[in-house]
């Protein structure tokens, strides 16, 4: 059964207020160019940041994702962000929603807990089946009720 959920990727639900912010965020840099454009200087700093956010953006919206792996969770936020896991010290999974920073493009999210105190936020698009495989890799997770 483990070699089903081997190699197995979940990209990451993403909500539209993340999109939103995405736009504004580019919008502000571009209003920011608009105002200085007779300031050489200004707009070329202002251009290069454009660039480079969006590019980071959109690099996020692509390659966020969570692939199960060899008895790993391999969890990636564009090149920004990236964690390798152990599924088998995943300790305990609960379904949140919450607005705390983490490698995930929804709200909607599911709360890995690991070690003693540690936990991160994900947000797979098919929820129900990636909790199935991190249990099919280490039943003994204990799946919590959603809680805020």
């Amino acid at each position: 059964m483990l070699s089903m959920v081997n190699g197995r990727v979940y990209k990451s639900r993403i909500d539209k207020s993340v999109i939103i912010l995405f736009v504004v965020a580019i919008g502000v840099f571009l209003g920011a160019m608009l105002v200085s454009y007779d300031i050489v200087w200004s707009l070329v700093i202002n251009s290069l940041l454009l660039v480079a956010i969006t590019w980071l953006l959109v690099d996020m919206l692509i390659h966020t994702d969570y692939t199960i792996s060899n008895r790993r969770l391999i969890i990636r936020c564009g090149v920004l962000y990236r964690m390798t896991l152990p599924i088998d010290n995943i300790t305990s999974i609960s379904l949140k929603s919450s607005l705390v920073s983490s490698p995930a493009l929804s709200l909607t999210r599911i709360e890995l807990r690991y070690g003693k105190h540690n936990r991160v936020y994900i947000s797979p698009e098919n929820q129900d089946s990636f909790i199935s495989d991190l249990m099919t890799v280490n039943p003994q997770i204990i799946v919590k009720q959603q809680s805020h």
